[in-house]
């Protein structure tokens, strides 16, 4: 095609390809400065691919509820990588001034593993002191640190940046009472999708988060029900963190 022309299924209203003279280089981009909102339209006029798991939406978040088994019982994870889900199997989850979270069955959390459901699940979900690396526990203990008496720590003493106040852990007594919760009111399922590649996985659970709106996700869950409420306690748990470290 000759330099400058008009693609044919270019809709010429949106000016998609309208040449663009430009003389400045932007170096990290590579491209004159010129043709950065050039690379927008073109963007807009060639959508992204439909991801891989576009089509099986449903089937994965049905999958996960009708598999999904209480913690408690489960004596074996899953060695591949893919999809998880935490469901409220009993009781209810209390959310400031909201009467509760989620009813029994609903789901709380998704979340990707990019190695394995041994390893993120049972390794820093379920585990006692994972909770520094682990969004989840991060949420319910914030929701439940005064019915459990938590008591919000940096998670290191050696790190230097701010995330070892924003990714608190709890005392050790504490981790316990929130393990012991989560194995008694939560049931987890899992959905392999060991044919995707880990990028196809972030944005395959991006992809069902947005419409499943669970409980106490917040990363690609701008309509969650509880958002607001629950960056609300989690950032006290930052301040205490905070507090814990200066007490000397």
């Amino acid at each position: 095609m000759p330099t400058g022309s008009r693609p044919r299924n270019m809709n010429r209203a949106t000016s998609c390809a309208t040449p663009v003279a430009a003389k400045r280089w932007v170096p990290r981009l590579g491209l004159p400065l010129g043709l950065r909102p050039l690379v927008v339209r073109i963007r807009a006029c060639y959508p992204a691919p439909m991801s891989k798991c576009d089509n099986r939406k449903d089937e994965i978040l049905r999958q996960l509820a009708e598999n999904a088994k209480p913690v408690a019982e489960i004596t074996s994870y899953s060695i591949d990588r893919g999809i998880y889900g935490f469901f409220l199997r009993k009781g209810c989850l209390s959310v400031r001034r909201q009467k509760s979270a989620a009813g029994n069955g609903a789901l709380l959390y998704l979340g990707k593993t990019e190695s394995s459901q041994k390893v993120r699940d049972a390794g820093q979900h379920l585990a006692d002191g994972g909770t520094g690396h682990s969004t989840l526990r991060r949420s319910l203990g914030a929701l439940l640190r005064e019915q459990l008496k938590l008591k919000p720590q940096p998670r290191s003493d050696s790190e230097t940046s701010t995330r070892r106040f924003t990714n608190f852990k709890f005392d050790a007594a504490g981790e316990e009472r929130l393990t012991a919760w989560m194995k008694n009111h939560l049931s987890l399922g899992f959905y392999e999708l060991t044919e995707l590649t880990i990028t196809e996985l972030r944005a395959c659970e991006k992809g069902l988060i947005k419409p499943a709106k669970p409980a106490l996700n917040i990363v690609h869950n701008p309509e969650g029900p509880y958002r607001a409420e629950l960056k609300s306690a989690r950032g006290e748990c930052v301040r205490l963190a905070r507090e814990w470290a200066g007490r000397d």
